[in-house]
């Protein structure tokens, strides 16, 4: 059967969800397709049958369809999707490219389309898969984009490309007879774009010249990332596609670690850089095997060191221009070691950087020679021109090298950096007020630009100074200079040969800082580093087990990984005598990791408040551990609907942070607007009007600093303010704000629980204002990163969510339909009756209203009927008034009307009298006693329901549904039926 080339892209989207799904998920998932997909589902189940009579899906290498469809037999002219070939422009290892056009004539623009070798076979699908989901992260002027992807008539999986008409950078180089300055910039710009990559945790793997095209305009752009692989599962040594497929590498331009199977890192990428760049300025390869056979190529690869670039040139001038700097940053560039590489791709690129603009070069050991001589480069006018400028610079170079000779020793060091830090506080000493009033942003800038002039050569103590900078900076909240300096700390000891306690401390504070960015890949691959670095420090050790199981499990979804590193911790702390700050963290995690993780956080309680204790009599009263440690708590029982219970915990932090002042006074306007807006929008137990007021208040303090707010800050109180707008009734505001602050949380969120607040805000947005293609479109996304992440009951949230849109586009089949895979889903364990776990009441939430709306009387009544449901006063908003209205349709009108008077006050309470929720139920009310005889109290209900939604612009076919019907009724017209 031809399937028409509209739904190409749709079926491959099908076709690898259906594929991550477990056998018993099939039919509930196919059953639960949406109408405009349904037509799919024969086609789907006969693919999925043919996947599961093979083995591993090897359905995609025996298909006789695909078998027939391979790229070989490809010509100018066939249709592949939407696009009609032209001509080949390449061909290599992972299949073959054409120039293509659309065919159906939609626009003229002219595209790459990448045929794949169908051969590949058994994980063909999920490297598709895997190069869409990276194209849509990367979006970069030297990044070739991703337009398209899917799978044609004939059963050819495609990608469609940006065309880059250029030629390989080595071509182009040799064409344009480039020096080797010029060459250096054209580097620069691709190790750019590759670090641009790395800041979406993406790893290139397979870096060499046919994969940098240059344009006529001499702009450099970076191909194929078909082979990459998300920073986090590349370091997580996980087993899939790269097992089950063999490595897909171009050897003579892969890292050892490649050729050696270990765990690939963004050092890969810098080697392979290394190699590019050694290639485009010799014309050679760095390692000149003994054979030419491929094993002779790893060989040297693992065992060889490559000679220094300007011996392999014949060219005096090239041999010249190489010699010393350029030399050294190859050397660096392609150590076997990754520890003894540029530890980021901006550390190589800003290392070029500094050998174009005469600039001392942290590759080369520095010292005093090379520092004068780099110095006298740069200002050679001012020194032939003053013999007495020349007399200061060289004695300032002799007192530096004093000072770097002195501060071997580490007393010295640390009086140098009290110096620094009392020197950078006295530009400020004759100023008015207190700490809180000095300019902290302008300060730290200076003293930063302090380092690196002041010091240079000194790289010890330009690391602890860095040190300094960082914490300052993660104090204030400004986590990208933390990490910005805290990165610079560790390049500093990495250049200074340090490989003990002070760079494992230094790696483990910068995945700190990298944690409050949510960056969770690149945190990951720090702690990891830490670990490593610390073997034999029980405290360290401990510290890095317990920040790493935050991160796989909090900010990953990985809890069972999360709960191995918890337990390496224990062990740790069971076997050697580890300070009470190191145990406190681990307590904090573990709590956390029961209660988020877990579920269960009745017993995590005991773990965070033991942890508060050992933090405090570590520390004292103002402890960051135990503040973090109350607020995360805190947020843990507030989502539990436990305001009440959160409220000491979180006071007591607000006091301690506002005892300190400064930086903390600006924290504590962050962590109160956070709650206060928490606490009205989980349980009402704030009034919406001091939410408002709060907010303002604090985000005019965090304006008023004199250090810029991290954009991700304000856009997060900005979700949060718009989720409390949501619940008073005012949609058009609350969407307004959610809106804005959506993109900005996004570039900040990468995976799981960071992702699922923006997601999550979104969504609401979308599905309460009738926004239904969004809602449509974030709900089925939160489902689709949710089931990658996550099993169980840990998927509740997510279901919860594509069900509740579909009920507000009134699909009511549709969404039970989600709600009934759900309950099938593996490792589901039925609702408890004990009011314990709070996924259950969400599930209910959503189940009340569909049911109701189905006309399921008595399943709104049974689930009414639970203990956790009739005592917790959240479910006033929605368990009530939903039996109240079974009640009627019961046609038990007097019970149902008597329940609607006593929960409707309650649901409506501190809400606007516009809410568009209140009238939906105040509506239903109305019906109720409408079909009971009341028809004044029909008619009064009509009348405030209709009030209510009339100057709404915004809200949803499933909240005006009732309100209509009710007035159509009374004015004795047919209402539409549901």
């Amino acid at each position: 059967m031809t399937i028409p080339a509209s739904d190409l892209s749709l079926l491959s989207e099908l076709l690898d969800a259906a594929l991550e799904l477990d056998p018993a998920e099939l039919e509930p998932w196919l059953s639960a397709l949406p109408p405009a997909r349904r037509h799919l589902a024969p086609r789907l189940r006969d693919m999925l049958a043919e996947a599961r009579s093979t083995r591993g899906g090897a359905f995609l290498r025996h298909s006789p369809q695909l078998e027939a469809a391979d790229e070989a037999v490809a010509h100018p002219g066939d249709r592949v999707g939407p696009y009609r070939l032209l001509r080949e422009i390449g061909r290599g290892g992972m299949g073959s490219v054409w120039l293509a056009e659309r065919a159906d004539g939609s626009f003229q623009r002219q595209v790459a389309i990448k045929l794949p070798r169908l051969s590949w076979g058994a994980g063909l699908a999920e490297r598709m898969a895997r190069e869409r989901e990276i194209g849509a992260r990367l979006e970069h002027p030297a990044i070739a984009r991703l337009y398209d992807a899917g799978v044609d008539e004939r059963g050819r999986p495609f990608l469609a490309l940006e065309y880059i008409d250029g030629q390989p950078v080595d071509t182009w180089c040799e064409a344009h007879d480039l020096p080797v300055r010029a060459r250096l910039r054209l580097f620069a710009q691709i190790a750019r774009a590759v670090s641009y990559a790395h800041g979406r945790l993406v790893v290139h793997r397979d870096l060499k010249p046919s994969n940098v095209l240059v344009s006529t305009d001499g702009q450099a752009h970076l191909l194929d990332f078909g082979i990459a692989k998300l920073l986090q599962e590349a370091t997580g040594n996980a087993p899939g596609l790269t097992q089950e497929q063999g490595r897909v590498l171009t050897p003579q331009y892969a890292s050892p670690e490649q050729i050696a199977g270990d765990a690939v890192t963004v050092q890969s990428d810098v080697y392979s850089l290394g190699v590019l760049l050694y290639e485009l300025l010799t014309g050679q390869l760095p390692h000149a095997p003994r054979r030419p056979t491929l094993g002779a190529v790893e060989d040297a690869i693992l065992e060889g060191d490559a000679r220094p670039a300007s011996s392999r040139t014949s060219d005096k001038a090239v041999a010249r221009a190489l010699r010393g700097e350029v030399d050294a940053i190859l050397d660096k560039a392609m150590q076997r070691d990754p520890a003894r590489r540029y530890p980021t791709v901006d550390a190589l690129t800003q290392d070029i950087e500094r050998h174009l603009n005469g600039e001392t070069v942290l590759a080369r050991p520095a010292g005093p020679i090379y520092r004068w001589r780099k110095a006298a480069r740069r200002h050679w006018v001012v020194l032939t021109a003053a013999s007495a400028v020349t007399a200061a610079v060289l004695s300032g170079s002799g007192v530096a090298l004093v000072q770097a000779q002195r501060a071997n020793a580490e007393a010295e060091r640390a009086r140098l950096v009290n110096e620094f830090v009392v020197e950078m506080f006295n530009t400020h000493a004759g100023s008015e007020g207190s700490l809180a009033q000095i300019p902290a942003q302008a300060l730290l800038e200076r003293g930063a630009r302090q380092i690196d002039s002041k010091f240079a050569g000194q790289p010890l103590l330009q690391a602890q100074l860095y040190g300094v900078v960082s914490q300052m900076y993660f104090n204030l909240s400004a986590f990208e200079m933390a990490v910005d300096f805290g990165t610079r700390q560790v390049e500093a000891l990495s250049s200074a040969g340090e490989r003990g306690r002070p760079l494992a401390v230094a790696t483990l504070s910068l995945g700190e800082s990298l944690i409050d960015l949510w960056r969770w890949g690149d945190a990951e691959v720090r702690l990891r580093r830490a670990i490593a670095l610390a073997a034999d420090d029980p405290e360290l050790l401990v510290r890095a087990h317990a920040q790493l199981a935050f991160v796989l499990a909090a900010g990953q979804g990985r809890v069972d990984a999360g709960g191995k590193e918890l337990d390496a911790a224990e062990a740790l702390m069971a076997h050697h005598a580890v300070p009470a700050l190191a145990r406190a963290n681990a307590l904090f995690v573990r709590g956390l990791w029961l209660s988020d993780g877990k579920g269960q956080i009745d017993k995590s309680i005991p773990l965070f408040d033991e942890a508060i204790r050992l933090a405090l009599e570590a520390e004292g009263p103002t402890s960051r551990t135990a503040m973090h440690a109350r607020t995360t708590l805190g947020a843990q029982l507030t989502f539990a609907y436990r305001s009440e219970q959160a409220k000491p915990y979180v006071d007591a932090a607000l006091a301690a942070m506002r005892s300190v002042g400064g930086p903390d006074d600006a924290r504590a306007a962050v962590e109160e607007s956070r709650f206060a807006s928490w606490m009205y929008t989980f349980d009402g137990a704030r009034r919406f009007a001091d939410v408002v007021a709060t907010v303002a208040r604090d985000r005019a303090a965090l304006q008023s600093r004199s250090w810029t707010v991290p954009p991700h800050v304000l856009a997060e109180m900005d979700l949060h303010l718009g989720l409390a707008y949501m619940r008073w009734g005012d949609y058009v505001r609350g969407r307004v704000l959610m809106t804005r602050a959506f993109p900005i949380c996004m570039e900040h969120a990468e995976r799981g629980l960071a992702r699922n607040m923006c997601l999550g805000h979104a969504v609401v947005a979308a599905t309460w204002a009738g926004a239904s293609a969004e809602a449509d479109e974030i709900s089925n996304r939160i489902l689709s990163e949710n089931r990658a992440l996550y099993t169980g009951n840990d998927l509740a949230w997510a279901y919860e969510q594509r069900a509740i849109a579909l009920m507000h586009e009134r699909r009511y089949d549709e969404a039970q339909a989600v709600l009934d895979a759900f309950d099938a889903l593996p490792g589901v364990t039925p609702p408890r009756d004990d009011g314990a776990a709070t996924q259950d009441h969400d599930r209910d939430e959503a189940r009340l209203v569909v049911a109701l709306e189905r006309g399921r009387f008595d399943d709104v009544l049974n689930l009414t009927e639970r203990r956790h449901l009739k005592a917790d006063q959240r479910y006033d908003d929605e368990a009530f008034v939903a039996r109240a209205s079974a009640l009627c349709g019961r046609s038990r009108f007097d019970e149902g009307l008597a329940l609607f008077a006593q929960s409707l006050p309650r649901l409506a309470r501190d809400r606007s009298d516009a809410n568009p929720r209140v009238a939906y139920w105040r509506a239903r009310m109305g019906l109720c006693a409408l079909a009971a005889g009341h028809a004044r109290l029909a008619r009064v209900a009509s009348a405030m329901a209709s009030a209510a939604i009339a100057g709404q612009t915004a809200i949803s076919a499933h909240l005006r549904a009732p309100v209509a019907q009710l007035k159509a009724r009374i004015a004795g017209e047919k209402p539409a039926s549901p």
